[in-house]
């Protein structure tokens, strides 16, 4: 009979089986420890403006903001020709920015640094409509998602507008100086009137910006006529003082 001979060598196969198995057995060696060389890295933290910290910004050059201030008294027409940029019209003022088709809280508005929302329950009133052009010395909009350190949640873009800097005179001196600008619309017979006026020496100074907006309701093209609830009027008023960085005040 053959089965005594099937056991034996399904035995042997087996152990066969067994022996070839050992070597995956053994145990492995630890992996060579390597300790990396310490690294020190340092920094210092400075103030970048917006157009330079992001790459979808935008800033308005000098010339259209000059061109924006003597055509309309609203600091959102500073972006007029900024790309992705359009406004909801409420007259010649209180204009609502848009940027990639959003707006209201999706648009985050900083001024000088602050996130600023608009005012009224419904936001009728942006937070640029209280700003008078002549008082703004940079502005730039970014289309488009923005980093949390500048608006954060705002899925249209941010609109950032800083006022110029206090002015220091020199060592033992006297700074007085200031400017005006003057403008008149034929149409709906509008002016405005906007000063600045700083006084400082090299420690303090002092500044006194105001302005001043006027215009019955302006007549439409193509013999519309008079468009009603366009009239405005708009005096602002605002004072900046400033203490020089490097002054160190002993008690």
């Amino acid at each position: 009979m053959s089965y005594p001979f099937y056991a034996r060598s399904q035995r042997n196969w087996l152990w066969l089986a067994a022996v070839c198995a050992l070597p995956c057995a053994t145990p492995s060696r630890a992996a060579t420890v390597v300790t990396l060389p310490r690294v020190d890295i340092s920094t210092a933290q400075e103030d970048a403006a917006l157009a330079d910290s992001l790459l979808n910004a935008s800033q308005v050059d000098k010339s259209s903001a000059r061109m924006s201030r003597l055509s309309s008294p609203d600091a959102a027409s500073l972006f007029r020709n900024q790309p992705g940029f359009s406004s909801y019209g409420g007259g010649r003022l209180a204009n609502l920015p848009v940027l990639n088709g959003m707006a209201d809280d999706r648009v985050a508005t900083v001024v000088d640094g602050v996130r600023v929302n608009p005012a009224c329950p419904n936001h009728m009133n942006p937070a640029l409509s209280y700003i008078d052009p002549d008082s703004v010395e940079t502005a730039t909009s970014v289309a488009g998602l923005t980093s949390v350190s500048n608006g954060g949640d705002s899925l249209g873009g941010t609109i950032d507008v800083e006022r110029a800097d206090p002015r220091f005179a020199r060592h033992g001196k006297i700074l007085f100086t200031g400017r005006a600008r003057g403008t008149y619309r034929s149409n709906g017979g509008g002016y405005s009137a906007a000063g600045s006026m700083t006084v400082a020496n090299d420690t303090f100074s002092l500044r006194y910006n105001a302005s001043y907006d006027q215009s019955e309701d302006y007549s439409g093209g193509g013999g519309i006529g008079r468009i009603g609830s366009t009239e405005y009027l708009r005096y602002t008023h605002d004072v900046t003082f400033g203490i020089h960085k490097k002054t160190i005040f002993w008690c």
